[in-house]
């Protein structure tokens, strides 16, 4: 049954970074979170999916990818504080065809906390199984 946590816990993150498939990376839905009232309604659902994993994982060790979407919203806000302190604009997730979109473009810090963005709950949850 740990592939149904495999499966919630990349939707999230799949859905919230490039669900809606824009050209344009500013109209994702990962800006969306950076307001407070997006991000809160979304804090309270994935925390919804880590209690359920809380209780799941008592049963089987690898089922930590429930937590997945929680830790995504985490690393998300301090990514974007990050790119807040360092380039004075919100965070932006994009493939490197998007850069023509954009103002100014997408720099090497821009790619570079995407990535920590995407890899740093995948990480953590890998280890936190590993762990367990």
């Amino acid at each position: 049954m740990y592939g149904i946590s495999i499966i919630v816990g990349f939707s999230y993150l799949f859905l919230v970074t490039m669900g809606k498939l824009f050209q344009n990376p500013e109209k994702q839905y990962y800006n969306k979170l950076l307001q407070n009232r997006h991000f809160f309604i979304n804090l309270f659902i994935t925390s919804l999916f880590a209690l359920f994993g809380y209780w799941r994982i008592s049963f089987d060790k690898r089922e930590v990818f429930y937590f997945l979407p929680l830790i995504f919203l985490v690393t998300l806000r301090i990514m974007n504080w990050v790119a807040l302190m360092l380039k004075e604009r919100n965070i932006i997730i994009a493939t490197r065809w998007d850069g023509t979109n954009i103002k100014g473009g997408i720099t090497w810090l821009d790619r570079l906390l995407s990535i920590l963005t995407l890899l740093i709950p995948i990480l953590v949850c890998g280890l936190i199984m590993n762990s367990i």
